[in-house]
């Protein structure tokens, strides 16, 4: 990741940030995870939603609640009207046991009508896929 400056020149961009904390997150490298983010900001660059997803379940992998807790307000600001945003925030609180959150949450999307999608997987060989609907 280092090398995309220092070698070729390339500054990343949020999607790059936001693919190399995934990485270190599910590694378990929770303080490399909150070094990058702080490298991104001071190379000011601007955290967008994968950013703060990816901060968020990095959290909640380490078990970093704190931290997780800031990412997840983070979010919320910059789309408080995205249905899976809110559930992944609400998933989070739900396991940190702060369930006031969770109700809250939840009835934020009653009030403002909000559906979280279901997510869908093709599933085939060759030509022959199915798809099929996932929902959470």
């Amino acid at each position: 990741f280092n090398m995309m400056r220092e070698k070729y020149g390339i500054d990343p961009e949020p999607e790059h940030y936001a693919c190399f904390i995934d990485v270190l997150g599910r590694a378990g490298n929770i303080e490399e995870v909150w070094s990058a983010y702080q490298n991104m900001i001071q190379q000011g660059t601007k955290p967008t939603a994968g950013v703060w997803i990816a901060l968020l379940n990095a959290c909640s992998l380490s078990q970093d609640f704190e931290r997780g807790e800031f990412a997840a307000k983070h979010l919320l600001l910059l789309d408080p009207d995205k249905a899976s945003n809110i559930v992944l925030v609400s998933n989070f609180y739900a396991a940190i046991g702060r369930w006031d959150c969770v109700d809250e949450l939840r009835s934020i999307m009653r009030t403002k009508g909000l559906v979280k999608e279901a997510g869908n997987s093709w599933i085939g060989e060759g030509f022959n896929g199915h798809a099929r609907s996932l929902s959470t």
